[in-house]
């Protein structure tokens, strides 16, 4: 119970023990100086016809002693305020810090994931992972396409001399974002794109861990099939919003090719072996 008591004593704010102290101090002086004075004058009297006379009697020692154990306390008890509002806001500003990270962290991770594949991105957020480890990987049987727009360049030439190179950007900028906006779908989940060269989108099948999982190996070539034709009719849809006549000129190869991050300080993503696929672009 003692323990208890001591316990919730500390745990108090340091005007609210002073408070205390006083009251109890001043209480206990009241004693000494009233209710116990005749006790503490025959001592004196004792002490003065034993030992001699003293400077200053008990009862004011007494109640000096109180008011020192007052302040001492006082001052304890505004350390361990100090103290402890300190720990409070330090743990409040690790606590702080620590969300950050975690929140820049997953910021790092939906801008890592932005630039790369999903899987390879896993690859890079390994712990264990070395630093100056190369990542490349072979797959047999790859969707590669390249989409352009022929005539965007002339749009461009004509947007410069009349200084609407902005609205030209802003247009080509509304386009690709409506290619992109595509491969949210599900049936073009297991599309990715590479990336964009000018007025010229690139973008593959056959990449992801997901293609190993079809009973179809073929089927992310469908998927690609599908998601040209779907650029196609986005593309008609812009043109009736801005009133242009853009064509979209599509080269699709199958076959073998060779993926892997490139880069030290702006990682890039890319495929090789892909020739083939711009060459039918221009066809």
């Amino acid at each position: 119970m003692a323990m208890l008591t001591c316990t919730m004593f500390i745990r108090l704010h340091h005007l609210i023990k002073l408070l205390m102290l006083v009251a109890m101090g001043t209480a206990y002086s009241i004693l000494i100086q009233l209710v116990f004075k005749t006790l503490f004058e025959k001592y004196d009297e004792y002490y003065q016809n034993n030992e001699g006379e003293r400077t200053v009697g008990i009862k004011e020692t007494c109640v000096l002693l109180i008011a020192i154990f007052v302040l001492a306390l006082y001052y304890h008890g505004r350390t361990l305020d100090s103290t402890a509002r300190l720990d409070f806001l330090w743990k409040l500003q690790a606590k702080q810090e620590l969300d950050d990270m975690g929140d820049l962290r997953e910021h790092n991770k939906h801008l890592l994931r932005n630039i790369l594949p999903k899987h390879v991105a896993e690859h890079f957020l390994e712990k264990d992972r070395q630093n100056e480890e190369l990542y490349s990987e072979s797959h047999e049987r790859v969707g590669v396409m390249f989409a352009s727009i022929p005539n965007f360049s002339e749009f461009y030439s004509q947007s410069d001399f009349e200084n609407q190179g902005v609205e030209c950007l802003r247009l080509l900028n509304e386009i690709i974002a409506d290619f992109d906006e595509l491969l949210s779908e599900e049936r073009f989940r297991g599309i990715e794109k590479v990336k964009t060269i000018g007025s010229t989108y690139m973008a593959s099948s056959g990449l992801t861990p997901e293609k190993s999982q079809s009973n179809d190996e073929w089927d992310h070539l469908v998927a690609l099939m599908d998601f040209a034709l779907a650029m196609t009719d986005t593309l008609e849809e812009c043109n009736k919003h801005s009133f242009n006549h853009f064509k979209l000129r599509i080269g699709i190869y199958q076959g073998p090719v060779i993926a892997g991050v490139i880069g030290a300080k702006k990682p890039q993503y890319d495929i090789w072996e892909i020739g083939r696929a711009s060459c039918r672009e221009r066809v």
